[in-house]
C-alpha cells in the first residue's frame, strides 16, 4: 500500500523538478526584460541586446552610450542569473537540455557543458565548443591538436565523431540526416554522414553549398541550382537573385520556406536582401505551394515557431505575422516586429510596445504586464 500511495508523490516531485518553463522577452523603452509562459516577470527591461536564446535560458548584455558592453549576463527562466566575464566568457547553446560556457584561457578555449535543470557541470573540455542543435552531436573547433580534424563532433560524455584530421573544417551540418560537408586537406568538398560515409564527392567548393536543414542542403550540384538531399539528389529547383552567399538563403527549418514565383518558376532571396513582390509564396520541403500570391516587402524566414515576419511600405512600415499555412495571425499591423521567441514576438506601434502571442495573435501591452507583476 505505501509504495502505491508514494509512487504520485515521487513522480509529483520529479516532475517539478523537470518541469521547464520557457523565457521570453518583452521591450520596454528600447530595453529588454524577461518574462515566463505565465506571464511572470524574470527580469525588469534593463538589457540592451540578446546574445543568445533557448527555450528556458537567455543570454543577454548591457552596453553603454558608446555602444560597449558593459554587463553580461546568464538568465534562466526559473529567475536565477550567472554574471559571466565581459572578455573571457561566452555562453553556447547545446540542445535544449545543455548550455556550454566557453572560457579563454589565453592559449586554449576551456568549455564546461552544464545541464539546464541543475546548472552542474555534466562534461569538460579543451575544445571550444559551437552552437549545436542536439547534444549528440556537438561540434567543436580544434585549432591546438594537429592530430585530429580543426572541426569534429562529441556526445555529451566527450566521444569524438568524426576526428580524422584528413579534414579541415565543417561547412555545414544537419544533426537531423546526420550529414556534414567537410572540406578537406586537397580542398575537396565532400558530404559525409556521421558513420564517416562519403554520400557526394563531385569536385564541389565550398561556393557551392551552403545551409542544411530538415534533411535538405542548398547548393549548386551537376549545374543544377537548389535543394538537395544526402544523396545529391534534386528536391527543390529553385532560382536565386543575388547568388553571393548561399548561408544567407533560407533552410527548411520549419519545414517550409518564404520565396517568391515569377512565370511559374521559384525563386530565393537572401536574408539581407528586400525584394518586394505581389507572389509571394510559401512551400514546404515536399515542393508543394502552401500559399501563394502574398503581397510583401519581404518574407523573413520561418522562425522555430513556425511563424515568419512580413511587411510593406506602401503605408509606411506595416509587420504582420504569418503562420506556415499562410494565414496572418495578426489582425493589426506594427511599425515592428521581432521575429517569434517560445510562442511570442516583439511588436513596436505609435511608440508604444506590445508582445503578441503567435498561436491566437492576442496582443499585450508591454506596460500592463509590468505593472500587473507590481500589483502581484
Amino acid at each position: 500500500m505505501k509504495k502505491i500511495l508514494c509512487l504520485p508523490l515521487v513522480c509529483c516531485l520529479l516532475s517539478g523538478l523537470f518541469s521547464e518553463n520557457f523565457i521570453i522577452p518583452i521591450e520596454q523603452n528600447e530595453k529588454i526584460g524577461f518574462i515566463n509562459d505565465k506571464m511572470k516577470l524574470i527580469s525588469y527591461p534593463e538589457y540592451d541586446n540578446i546574445f543568445l536564446q533557448q527555450d528556458s535560458y537567455v543570454w543577454a548584455v548591457k552596453k553603454d552610450k558608446r555602444n560597449l558592453i558593459t554587463e553580461s549576463t546568464l538568465i534562466f527562466a526559473d529567475g536565477s542569473k550567472k554574471s559571466l566575464s565581459l572578455i573571457k566568457e561566452n555562453v553556447r547553446s547545446i540542445g535544449k537540455k545543455y548550455y556550454a560556457i566557453v572560457s579563454d584561457t589565453g592559449s586554449s578555449r576551456l568549455s564546461k557543458i552544464y545541464d539546464v535543470i541543475t546548472k552542474k557541470v555534466v562534461l569538460i573540455t579543451d575544445y571550444e565548443v559551437k552552437d549545436s542543435e542536439s547534444e549528440k552531436y556537438i561540434l567543436v573547433e580544434n585549432p591546438y591538436d594537429k592530430t585530429k580534424s580543426r572541426n569534429f563532433f562529441i556526445d555529451i560524455k566527450g566521444n569524438e565523431i568524426l576526428p580524422n584530421n584528413s579534414y579541415l573544417h565543417i561547412i555545414s551540418y544537419d544533426s537531423e540526416s546526420k550529414t556534414a560537408f567537410f572540406e578537406s586537406k586537397d580542398n575537396e568538398v565532400l558530404l559525409i554522414d556521421f558513420d564517416g560515409n562519403i554520400l557526394i564527392k563531385d569536385n564541389l567548393t565550398v561556393l557551392d553549398v551552403g545551409s542544411m536543414g530538415n534533411g535538405l542542403f542548398i547548393g549548386y550540384l551537376f549545374n543544377k541550382k537548389g535543394y538537395f538531399n544526402k544523396k545529391g539528389e534534386l528536391e527543390i529547383s529553385v532560382n536565386i537573385f543575388n547568388e553571393q552567399n548561399l548561408n544567407l538563403l533560407p533552410v527548411f527549418n520549419s519545414d517550409v520556406i518564404p520565396c517568391t514565383i515569377e512565370d511559374g518558376k521559384i525563386y530565393l532571396q537572401e536574408n539581407v536582401v528586400e525584394k518586394k513582390s505581389n507572389n509571394w509564396a510559401i512551400i514546404n520541403s515536399k515542393n508543394q505551394i502552401i500559399k501563394s500570391n502574398i503581397s510583401a516587402d519581404y518574407l523573413y524566414p520561418f522562425s522555430d515557431d513556425g511563424v515568419a515576419v512580413g511587411f510593406n511600405t506602401d503605408d509606411g512600415l506595416n509587420y504582420f505575422l504569418i503562420d506556415k499555412k499562410g494565414k496572418i495571425i495578426t489582425n493589426q499591423k506594427f511599425d515592428f516586429i521581432a521575429d517569434s521567441i517560445n510562442g511570442y514576438s516583439r511588436a513596436k506601434k505609435n511608440n508604444i510596445d506590445y508582445l503578441i502571442s503567435v498561436k491566437d495573435g492576442k496582443v499585450y501591452r508591454v506596460f500592463e504586464i509590468l505593472i500587473q507583476n507590481r500589483n502581484d
